[in-house]
C-alpha cells in the first residue's frame, strides 16, 4: 500500500514537473515576441532619430545656402551699383572730352581758315606786286614798240639792211613779250568795245556797218588778261 502511495506520489510529482516545464516553455515562448517587438521599436526610433538629424542638417544647410545666396546677391547688387556709378562717371567724362574735342576742332578750323585766308591774301598781294611791277615795266616799253612800228612804216618800200634789221629786232622783242603774257588787242574789223577800244573819231564808211572799227591809230595791249592800254581807233558811224 505504501508502495502504491509512493508510486502515486512519484507520478504526481512527475506530472507537476511536466506541467512546470510546459508552463516554463510557454513563458519562454511568450517572452520572445516581446523582445523582438522592443528591438524593432528601438530600430524605428533610431532610424527616426537619424532621419530627424538628417532633416535638421539639410535644413541647416539649406538655411546656410539661402544666407550665402542672399549675401552673394547683395554683393552682386552692390557691385552692380558701383558699376553703374562708374559708368555714369565715365559717360560724364566722355561728354566733357567730346565737348573739349569739338571746341578744339572749332578752334583748329578757324585757325586753318584764317591761315588759308592769310596765305591767299599774301599770295595775291605778292602776285599783285609782281604784276604791277611787270605792268609798270611794260608801260615803259610800249612807247618803244610804237617807235619801232613807226620806223617800220617809214621803211616800207625801201630796200636795205637797216629796215630788215629793225624788223627782225621788233619781231624778236614782240615774241619775247608775248611769251611772257603780252597780248595785242584786235581792233580793225571788230565791233567797238569800250573796255578795249578808245574811239578817237567816228567816220562814214560805206563798206562797214555802224559801230565797227575801221582803222587802228595805236595798238592796244593786255597783260595776263589785264588791260594795259586801250587801242585808239576810228569807228564807223
Amino acid at each position: 500500500m505504501v508502495a502504491q502511495q509512493d508510486k502515486n506520489n512519484e507520478q504526481e510529482s512527475k506530472t507537476q514537473q511536466e506541467e512546470a516545464a510546459e508552463n516554463s516553455g510557454n513563458q519562454q515562448q511568450g517572452a520572445e515576441p516581446t523582445a523582438e517587438n522592443n528591438t524593432e521599436d528601438e530600430m524605428k526610433s533610431e532610424l527616426q532619430k537619424q532621419e530627424n538629424e538628417e532633416n535638421k542638417k539639410e535644413a541647416g544647410l539649406q538655411k546656410e545656402d539661402e544666407l550665402s545666396l542672399e549675401e552673394k546677391l547683395s554683393g552682386l547688387q552692390e557691385e552692380n551699383k558701383k558699376l553703374k556709378e562708374e559708368k555714369a562717371a565715365l559717360q560724364e567724362e566722355n561728354k566733357k572730352l567730346n565737348e573739349e574735342l569739338e571746341k578744339f576742332k572749332s578752334q583748329y578750323q578757324r585757325l586753318r581758315a584764317d591761315f588759308e585766308n592769310y596765305r591767299k591774301r599774301t599770295q595775291k598781294e605778292k602776285d599783285g606786286f609782281g604784276l604791277e611791277a611787270q605792268i609798270e615795266l611794260l608801260e615803259k616799253i610800249l612807247p618803244i614798240l610804237d617807235n619801232f612800228e613807226r620806223a617800220l612804216d617809214n621803211a616800207e618800200g625801201e630796200n636795205g639792211d637797216f629796215g630788215e634789221g629793225v624788223g627782225l629786232i621788233y619781231k624778236q622783242l614782240m615774241n619775247t613779250l608775248q611769251q611772257h603774257g603780252l597780248e595785242i588787242i584786235e581792233s580793225e574789223g571788230q565791233p567797238f568795245d569800250h573796255k578795249y577800244h578808245e574811239a578817237i573819231m567816228q567816220v562814214e564808211d560805206a563798206d562797214s556797218e555802224s559801230g565797227i572799227v575801221v582803222e587802228e591809230l595805236q595798238k592796244g595791249y593786255l597783260f595776263k588778261d589785264k588791260l594795259i592800254r586801250p587801242a585808239m581807233v576810228k569807228v564807223a558811224e
